[in-house]
């Protein structure tokens, strides 16, 4: 009977613990949940292996994560930290998709650091973003890819917009100023 008891407070203590996890989630952490969560496996591994050869260069640990959403976005939150899309990255050729993890680590360098979550849709500073597309640029050359990858990257993302979305006449007005 004891050893009964014994197994039941257990059984209850585990399960406790484990539901006090899931509720300490942080707030990155519920956010990547709310995208549809984490992608794992070839996607993965390609952005970081892209990733890595921008951090080579900037000389700073650049951490991306795929998150399950199809829409074409890209985010930069605080710490350095870079999420893409699973639709964007199934959208975007190995170039534009560095241009995209160069944009969005360039409002780290712009800043220092980065301040609130700003992402690839260009709001809500239009200024901040032209300043990231054009870091994005000058690391693509500095890496040998073409410049003009921040261009069509940015003209997918357009695309993928509603046709009067005030986000997709951002986005035409950032791309304009690229060379």
């Amino acid at each position: 009977m004891a050893r009964g008891i014994l197994l039941l407070f257990l059984a209850t203590l585990i399960a406790g613990c484990a539901s006090s996890t899931h509720v300490s989630m942080s707030p990155s952490e519920k956010w990547i949940q709310r995208q549809g969560g984490e992608c794992v496996g070839d996607d993965a591994c390609r952005v970081n292996r892209l990733a890595d050869r921008l951090a080579a260069m900037i000389d700073r640990p650049i951490r991306v994560t795929v998150v399950g959403r199809d829409e074409l976005l890209a985010f930069g939150w605080p710490g350095g930290r870079v999420f893409v899309t699973r639709g964007l990255v199934r959208a975007c050729s190995d170039d534009e998709l560095t241009a995209v993890i160069g944009h969005e680590m360039g409002h780290l360098l712009q800043d220092g650091h980065l301040h609130t979550t700003v992402s690839l849709t260009g709001q809500p500073n239009p200024d901040r973003e032209a300043g990231a597309d054009a870091i994005s640029v000058r690391l693509l050359t500095t890496a040998g890819l073409p410049s003009s990858s921040m261009r069509t990257a940015l003209m997918k993302v357009a695309a993928d917009q509603p046709e009067r979305s005030p986000v997709r006449e951002a986005l035409r007005s950032r791309i304009a100023l690229l060379p």
